[in-house]
């Protein structure tokens, strides 16, 4: 059965700069059965500055953004001709994340964005094109996405690279302390900044976040108590009331006034608590002489 048209394999494509295509031409028949003419037909671009063509094999290299006809003709007049629509695309010249740097608080979240520039077109959005990457992922974790995890203080570079063209851009994500600071708070809300000679109270360290709030009962796992200490220990003793030294127990010795100091370490850094005054009182403020009776 004698062919009727031809057609072009593939049709209507978008590529860019630099790729290559391998096109196809077939014979059709009224069955819709297909022969293979790739080698016999003449091809031809429309615009060889977009996309060019070997003229006896099919093979098109895309060479610059713009439009242009690929065309077969089998040499058996108009029909047997036939043509297809390509598109090449522009490539960026640069990508950029925005933000352009960043600072996170400990255990925060954010979206990174990121955006190609183009020679002649508006910036697009390539947030899901680029592969994400981060230089310490214990620091700060970053997903496939682009969002960002304060994981650990300190600044770390992430960086966003497009493969084709390859391109990059980076920026620096500094995670704050988890702390701003320790207290020291009286066990149990009691307040015995006014004690009686041998009397005894207890006492705990605990942080203060970022916004200056103080965290009751939220000492996190790692966090190591370094230490506590009096200027005048001759006015009170201290004594640990628990493995980890969370809780001490103070005795007051002698009347005076002192005070009582403290500290943690959270991932590597030291958070000193403010000193809490104490005063100690004499057991018996007045001896008091009575007359004794004659017998």
């Amino acid at each position: 059965v004698a062919p009727n048209r031809i057609r072009i394999d593939p049709e209507e494509v978008s590529l860019t700069p630099g790729d290559t295509r391998h096109y196809q031409a077939y014979s059709v028949h009224d069955a819709d059965t297909l022969g293979d003419i790739t080698e016999e037909v003449m091809w031809k671009s429309s615009d060889e500055s977009v996309i060019s063509i070997q003229s006896a094999k099919g093979m098109a290299t895309a060479e610059g953004p713009g439009e242009a006809d690929i065309t077969a003709d089998w040499g058996y007049g108009p029909d047997f001709i036939a043509s297809t629509g390509v598109n090449v695309d522009e490539l960026p010249i640069r990508i950029a994340i925005d933000p352009s740097s960043l600072v996170l608080e400990w255990g925060d979240f954010r979206e990174l964005l990121c955006y190609a520039s183009y020679p002649s077109s508006s910036d697009r959005d390539i947030t899901d094109e680029v592969i994400w990457s981060s230089e310490d992922d214990q620091h700060v974790d970053v997903t496939p996405s682009g969002t960002v995890e304060g994981k650990y203080h300190g600044p770390t570079t992430i960086t966003a690279t497009l493969e084709i063209p390859v391109l990059t851009d980076s920026i620096v994500v500094d995670v704050n302390e988890r702390w701003s600071g320790a207290w020291i708070y009286p066990y149990r809300d009691v307040d015995p900044q006014i004690m009686p000679e041998t009397d005894e109270a207890m006492f705990e360290i605990y942080p203060v976040d970022p916004n200056g709030n103080e965290i009751k009962d939220t000492l996190e796992d790692g966090t190591v108590v370094t230490w506590w200490q009096s200027p005048d220990e001759g006015v009170i003793s201290i004594k640990s009331s628990s493995a980890n030294l969370e809780v001490v127990i103070v005795t007051g010795l002698k009347p005076g006034t002192t005070s009582l100091m403290a500290s943690f370490v959270f991932e590597d850094v030291t958070y000193t608590a403010p000193a809490f005054d104490i005063e100690i009182t004499p057991l018996y403020t007045d001896l008091i002489l009575t007359d004794v009776p004659n017998y």
